[in-house]
């Protein structure tokens, strides 16, 4: 299929990592073609920490049903405030007040609660909130080289 790029065309932007640059661009709508560069500006990507990331991070670590995790980005997302004292409810405030005081510059790290032991059957809510800080610490871990990833 020939095409002559006279139909309808569309600005798009290339990134080019290895520069540090975006590549405005025009291409044909019918088959895609870079049709013009229309200039170039300096980019770095900047990733961001963000709360609903760190919920579902944070949420799987727990190992949550995928309906729970779900529900969670949702309420992370939209400030919807879950059962207070539920599992749902510390992993929102957890996460929350580790991006807010990131935001703030001032020191991010922290705990809920320390200590906690398991009691049996169901965890006291000291062990709870335990488990929750060390699934946080792992989720936190794989957000920071998602984010090294992502500046690289």
């Amino acid at each position: 299929m020939d095409c002559d790029h006279c139909d309808a065309q569309s600005g798009a932007a290339r990134y080019l990592p290895a520069r540090g640059e975006l590549r405005l661009i025009r291409v044909c709508d019918r088959c895609g073609v870079e049709v013009a560069e229309l200039g170039r500006m300096p980019y770095a990507p900047a990733p961001r920490l963000l709360t609903i990331h760190l919920v579902e991070l944070t949420a799987r670590e727990l190992r949550l049903s995928e309906q729970r995790v779900a529900a969670l980005r949702l309420a992370a997302l939209t400030g919807e405030q879950p059962e207070p004292g539920s599992t749902e409810a510390l992993v929102i405030e957890r996460c929350a007040s580790y991006v807010e005081r990131s935001a703030d510059g001032g020191a991010a790290a922290g705990t809920l609660h320390a200590g906690g032991r398991r009691a049996r059957g169901k965890r006291t809510a000291a062990a709870r909130k335990e488990h929750i800080e060390q699934a946080f610490a792992r989720a936190l871990s794989r957000h920071d080289t998602r984010l090294d990833k992502a500046a690289a």
